[in-house]
């Protein structure tokens, strides 16, 4: 998982007789589980569930360095050096071409370095995430039912999701403001072998300031892009996933 580097918190500016103060909240979190009908835990590809099936699914997730603070271009330290996460998903099959679903990250322990003296205080080791509420439509189907078209040469499925600005804890697991997710994606199965990803945008209403005001080149989180594919074989979850 690529670190989220905060390159100008932590700068000249600064004196050691700072009052340490947390970060303000967002979700540091970028992993999502495939609520769809399990052909890959991880990356969506074009997945639909069939009308009326329920899928629940629950995993484990660990990330090594996902906040990394620098002074002056130079790596200072790890305010987040691990962290181990859970998350929970469930969704159901309303008609052969929607369903609707839903995921709870939860942050089980995490920890990192000192940092108080440049005015920074450690997030809470613990905490609930901002739940997700979402929406998948199937446009273009290989077999099952789709909006668009049936017998169509891959799998094509629309998902718009928000995470609710609301958790427990100061953990950096909860979005800041409202949010939507549209996503695209598609599949196709070849011989026994599946094919397939996600492009999807984090669209924020507003951008979250990191950094304290006044400070030149300062942190901001907004908007995103995020891409995945997945390679696997059908029927076996287990897959290979790569993103950006």
């Amino acid at each position: 998982m690529r670190s989220l580097a905060l390159l100008s918190l932590l700068t000249a500016s600064f004196t050691a007789f700072a009052q340490p103060a947390p970060l303000p909240e967002f979700q540091l979190e970028r992993f999502r589980l495939n609520n769809g009908s399990g052909t890959s835990y991880g990356a969506p590809t074009g997945d639909q569930l069939n009308q009326g099936q329920f899928y629940l699914l629950a995993a484990l997730h660990y990330e090594r360095n996902p906040l990394v603070l620098f002074r002056d271009n130079s790596r200072t330290g790890a305010l987040v050096a691990y962290r181990l996460s859970a998350h929970i998903a469930g969704s159901v099959g309303l008609t052969p071409w929607l369903q609707v679903g839903g995921e709870l990250p939860i942050v089980l322990n995490q920890g990192g370095g000192d940092f108080t003296q440049f005015g920074v205080q450690s997030p809470q080791s613990a905490g609930l995430g901002s739940f997700s509420l979402g929406a998948r439509l199937l446009l273009l189907a290989q077999q099952n039912n789709a909006v668009a078209l049936n017998k169509a040469p891959f799998d094509l499925t629309f998902e718009l999701t928000t995470a609710l600005p609301f958790g427990v804890g100061k953990s950096l697991a909860i979005e800041s403001g409202w949010n939507v997710r549209p996503a695209l994606s598609f599949g196709r199965d070849l011989q026994g072998i599946r094919l397939g990803g996600e492009v999807a945008a984090a669209l924020r209403f507003s951008q979250l300031e990191l950094s304290p005001s006044g400070l030149i080149g300062r942190d901001r989180i907004g908007h995103q892009l995020n891409y995945q594919s997945a390679w696997l074989k059908t029927h076996h979850p287990a897959a290979f996933l790569a993103g950006v």
